[in-house]
């Protein structure tokens, strides 16, 4: 049996719900605008759009190129006060492709790379938003390393966060590298913050093991988010700053609700026979990130401040 999403965290999966009571159009050019432009009473069917050479999904969120930002030393940093946001305002305005997916940084520590899809940061939000609005203490964002090691590496901390699938259990795992305030590394810390975290999909997924490749996942955003929420709440922005995780504007994630709830693509079986069906994640990432680079990252995804408010979901 498959596994089900908790009702929150639900997106349709029929046609009925994506196509019924509502006026259904095509587009075949300029979808990002076209859905843009949806009222609530209209739905669009596409074409196919992930360039044929990647073969699933997977292999397309993988493989396609994705928005880089520029490797800097640390001296570059110090002297420039170059922040992730305007490395990444930067990297954004330098992509060249339509499509992509999400974004890469690399560690001025070890090298590694750390890969943040859009998608993953509208996912992590929701389940941020879910528990906060909600007024839960699911989080327990707990440091326990001691002052004077987190002056120099930055705040460890023990994070429980909750599953978003029915009668699954908490995910506890341990993020470290985490800026926070009197670490005098807190400009290159965000380059290597990471977390012991392995659910189902990483545990599917060997980017790391061949490729050196750290993808971060909702509930490692969710927890990040939680964290800089309550280093704030205790006047500590270091947090929130010195990160490259982004939330989604109300208008991003009125375009998002769109792309799910009102759009399908039409698509063709292995016997040549249409039909058609919700968009997938690789769908949904490419369609972010042409989004993002219409828009530019500012009018798109933001810093992590004011995590007191909270976009508007459906």
């Amino acid at each position: 049996m498959k596994a089900e999403k908790k009702t929150y965290f639900q997106k349709p999966q029929t046609m009925e719900e994506i196509l019924s009571h509502r006026t259904v159009r095509r587009a075949d050019k300029g979808i990002v605008a076209e859905i843009s432009n949806l009222s609530i009473d209209d739905a669009l069917v596409v074409p196919p759009f992930i360039p044929e050479r990647f073969e699933s999904r997977q292999h397309y969120l993988k493989r396609v190129e994705s928005i880089m930002l520029p490797r800097v030393h640390v001296s570059d940093i110090r002297k420039n006060h170059l922040t992730p946001y305007k490395l990444l305002e930067d990297a954004v305005s330098n992509f060249k492709l339509g499509f992509g997916a999400g974004y890469t940084y690399r560690s001025v520590k070890d090298g590694v790379h750390s890969r943040v899809y859009f998608d993953d940061c509208i996912a992590g939000d929701l389940l941020f938003t879910y528990l906060a609005q909600a007024g839960r203490t699911y989080f327990e964002a707990k440091p326990y390393n001691g002052v004077q090691e987190a002056t120099i590496k930055g705040g460890k901390f023990k994070v429980s966060v909750p599953s978003r699938t029915k009668k699954m259990c908490r995910y506890k795992f341990t993020m470290e590298f985490v800026p926070v305030a009197g670490c005098v590394n807190n400009d290159i810390l965000w380059t290597h913050t990471h977390s012991d975290h392995l659910c189902l999909s990483k545990q599917n997924d060997f980017s790391y093991r061949y490729n050196r490749v750290q993808q971060w996942d909702p509930h490692e955003i969710a927890a990040y988010f939680s964290i800089a929420a309550e280093a704030a709440r205790r006047g500590d922005s270091s947090v929130a700053e010195h990160t490259a995780l982004v939330r989604p504007t109300q208008k991003t994630v009125d375009f998002y609700t769109k792309i799910t709830h009102q759009v399908a693509v039409d698509v063709r079986d292995e016997r040549g026979r249409s039909h058609k069906r919700p968009l997938n994640q690789a769908e949904r990432e490419a369609l972010l990130v042409a989004y993002v680079k219409r828009n530019g990252i500012r009018e798109s995804f933001v810093q992590l401040t004011e995590l007191n408010r909270f976009a508007t979901y459906p």
